[in-house]
């Protein structure tokens, strides 16, 4: 019986990296999880009833049964090939404890180019307790460890029936900023901002209101949603609702943006919200993993890479709209619940 897991987590108000907090909680409410405190980003979960945050010195001095990794893009190999020992070690030293065991759940792996990057996480895979990879392509690496799976995204165990309503006449566009973080594609952000902000008029003199949606300001998505504007005529602004994600609105967050009939999504969790919430989506790849979990889990629409997003028509763009190209996730979702195989062999 593990009553007390410490669970390590990326902190930075981003709305797929905190859903995964919050839906491990909530999937197992009778254990206790640690989170180190990280300000201003921990705020967010101190009204979690089975969340402590703590100190890391606190930390040392407690007696965990358990210790997660949970998380998407954990093990990407940083742009400086110099660096990747480093980074590796910086992800490895999450480790606080030998004695206890030690699980990842839902990462993907890489972008990698570099063998020694592959070399040295394959070699510290071995020594831990369970692997739950959240694409086929990240499995397919490492399937000879016996503690290596995968399953559908974490985010598909989550409750959406309280976001489920009549969708609005209105578009969500899902926004990010190139801030040269590891693994964004290299892309023109001029031509990207400009496109969308052609999506947006278009959509909006068809009748429809938009969505610009940051679902992390810290990285810079906020940014990007103001950026976009400036390319949009004045008298439009009044039919485009800026939503901001910021740690404490969740529910306020997704049911705005859940609340409209097609959504261009750029982050990659609002792609697999849209597709949880039986809404078309035009995916906008940044970063392989999202082209990965395109081809995991059997999506057959139109899509585009974002350094390629200039040459896209907007009849291409609206295409799975028109289709009313829904991805059916009800496997998905019943096959998601096995991120969780490890903890759910003991509860």
């Amino acid at each position: 019986m593990y009553n007390k897991i410490l669970l390590n987590a990326y902190l930075a108000n981003n709305l797929g990296d905190d859903l995964f907090i919050r839906i491990i909680c909530e999937q197992f409410k009778n254990i206790l999880f640690f989170i180190i405190e990280s300000k201003p980003y921990t705020n967010a979960f101190e009204t979690i009833p089975n969340i402590k945050i703590c100190s890391q010195k606190d930390a040392l001095e407690i007696k965990f049964d358990l210790q997660i990794m949970i998380g998407g893009s954990l093990f990407m190999q940083p742009r400086d090939i110099h660096n990747i020992h480093a980074k590796y070690e910086s992800v490895t030293n999450t480790r606080i404890f030998l004695d206890i065991p030690f699980i990842i759940i839902g990462a993907n792996f890489g972008p990698y180019t570099e063998k020694k990057h592959f070399e040295l996480y394959k070699s510290w895979f071995s020594t831990l307790h369970d692997i739950c990879f959240r694409d086929n392509q990240s499995y397919d690496l490492f399937k000879d460890l016996p503690n290596v799976r995968w399953a559908p995204d974490v985010i598909f165990n989550y409750k959406l029936q309280n976001y489920i309503q009549q969708h609005a006449r209105a578009v969500s566009i899902s926004c990010i900023y190139n801030n040269q973080r590891i693994g964004l594609h290299n892309y023109s952000q001029k031509k990207y901002f400009q496109k969308l902000a052609n999506v947006s008029i278009y959509y909006i003199e068809n009748g429809y209101d938009i969505k610009l949606a940051s679902f992390c300001t810290q990285q810079g998505d906020l940014l990007a949603a103001y950026e976009i504007l400036k390319y949009i005529p004045t008298e439009y602004h009044r039919r485009i609702e800026i939503l901001e994600y910021n740690g404490f609105n969740i529910n306020v967050f997704l049911s705005s943006f859940l609340n409209s009939e097609y959504i261009i999504g750029t982050r990659f969790h609002s792609v697999i919200l849209g597709w949880l919430a039986n809404i078309p989506v035009f995916p906008i790849i940044y970063n392989i993993k999202t082209y990965n979990v395109l081809k995991s889990y059997g999506f057959e629409g139109n899509y585009t890479n974002i350094e390629d997003i200039d040459k896209c028509t907007l009849n291409f763009i609206n295409q799975n709209k028109i289709n009313a190209y829904c991805l059916n996730c009800a496997n998905l979702v019943e096959k998601a619940n096995a991120q969780f195989d490890f903890l759910n062999k003991i509860y």
